[in-house]
């Protein structure tokens, strides 16, 4: 069994997602209202929304990860406060730190930090007065809070629960930009994403079964421009080793890729949001023009993937000595059955559509004659030696529908099929 590494290919599901991003021209700063735009258009046609739209993700609470100088975290809340504010016609909206409103609209935020809250007032010299405009807008602030500790993220849930007054019980986390202390490789930074997203589904799960949501909770993820290694990174795509292959990383937890949106930094700039790193000591700001907010929900809930990469692996056999891909007579290898077989054992949702490429395909034939089997020297060599044909296939493992695939997923249900081949009435030897 030969295994090639997964690589991100266009499904027809991806294929709007395109189009529309095709259509946000990131080459100058100028582009912002067509990014909004295209942010819209997406918005409809996945229901992923945006971060700054209310409506767009109607939620109990929403979790902010990983914050530096807590200014994406007053964006945010001070963005949602005056979103409610103008619905209610209310003119309250606190963006001075000592003014006051009434906290019980929307969603609660809870904005959290790695660093303890002297480090973040030290290192960022807006620190206090973000704090303090959050805090004035109902959001809590919780410090040393590790992203990749599932216990951390429950308790800041709990806290967002007990100010909850929603009919809505659906929470998200979010984590802008993660990236791993001082200069991290890049497999450093996918172990960050891998642990993050198992602690992001533990809570979220566990959440979900307590409150039954009417559409489950999510996690969204922003990264910079090529990070993620997907198809939505249009022209910012990397090769798919120079990536940190987000969607895996979100696999190997159970989640799926929903759908993703360009994060509109000038428009969060506006707001008052500076990107600064750590490395940096808060002096500094990192790139996030023409970054992406990637969003993911647990499977199993109905929720169409997308972005998924695509695992190949080969089943090599030996088959009766009158089989051909072409025949479908009785009592020999039938590459339909084989091919249905294949479909029924790993269920349609997890190889790559038909639509868009052969989930199954005949790779290469060769005869016993140009390989030669003179005198065979154990058991399997003389069951071998009944069969004439060899024929190598290339299956295409894709997550299509609401089931996650990660590699090692991908790879023990390879190890699966196999050993179902060897007992299936299918007149062929794996080797």
């Amino acid at each position: 069994m030969a295994a090639a590494a997964g690589h991100p290919v266009i499904l027809e599901s991806e294929t709007r997602i395109l189009a529309l991003r095709q259509n946000w021209d990131f080459s100058t700063q100028d582009d912002a209202g067509r990014c909004a735009e295209g942010e819209q258009a997406l918005d409809d046609e996945l229901m992923t929304g945006s971060a700054g739209d209310c409506a767009s993700y109607p939620a109990a609470f929403c979790v902010l990860c990983g914050e530096g100088d807590f200014s994406f975290a007053r964006s945010i809340v001070t963005a949602h406060r005056r979103a409610f504010d103008s619905r209610s016609g209310s003119e309250s909206l606190a963006t001075e730190p000592n003014s006051q409103v009434d906290v019980r609209r929307g969603p609660v935020f809870v904005c959290t930090s790695l660093d303890s809250e002297d480090t973040v007032l030290s290192r960022y010299k807006d620190a206090a007065e973000n704090l303090a405009v959050i805090r004035s807008c109902g959001g809590i602030v919780i410090h040393n809070v590790d992203a990749t500790d599932s216990e951390a993220l429950c308790g800041a849930v709990d806290q967002a629960m007990a100010q909850a007054d929603s009919d809505e019980t659906r929470g998200i986390i979010l984590f802008n930009f993660p990236h791993h202390c001082g200069k991290g490789k890049i497999h450093v930074n996918r172990q960050l994403l891998r642990n993050f997203f198992i602690a992001a589904a533990q809570t979220l799960r566990s959440h979900d079964d307590k409150t039954h949501p009417a559409r489950p909770s999510e996690v969204y993820v922003s990264l910079a421009p090529g990070q993620g290694g997907t198809s939505v990174d249009a022209s910012a795509q990397r090769q798919w080793g120079n990536s940190w292959q987000v969607v895996c990383r979100a696999g190997e937890a159970g989640l799926v890729c929903r759908g993703a949106f360009p994060f509109l930094a000038e428009r969060w700039a506006a707001m008052g949001y500076s990107p600064r790193g750590r490395r940096s000591q808060g002096n500094g700001e990192f790139h996030v023009w023409r970054a992406v907010t990637h969003v993911f929900a647990p499977e199993g809930h109905g929720i169409h993937a997308v972005c998924s990469p695509v695992w190949k692996h080969d089943v090599g056999m030996w088959c009766s000595p009158d089989a051909a891909p072409s025949l479908e007579q009785p009592g020999v290898f039938s590459e339909r059955e084989f091919v249905d077989f294949i479909r029924s054992f790993v269920g349609n949702d997890l190889l790559l559509d038909e639509g868009d490429g052969e989930a199954v395909v005949l790779i290469n034939r060769e005869m016993q004659a140009d390989l030669g089997l003179p005198h065979p020297q154990n058991e399997f060599e003389r069951e071998r030696a009944r069969y004439t044909h060899r024929l190598t296939y290339r299956i295409h493992y894709c997550a299509t529908g609401d089931r996650a695939l990660s590699r090692e997923r991908a790879g023990a249900m390879q190890l699966a099929l196999r050993a179902a081949i060897q007992k299936s009435g299918l007149r062929a030897l794996v080797t």
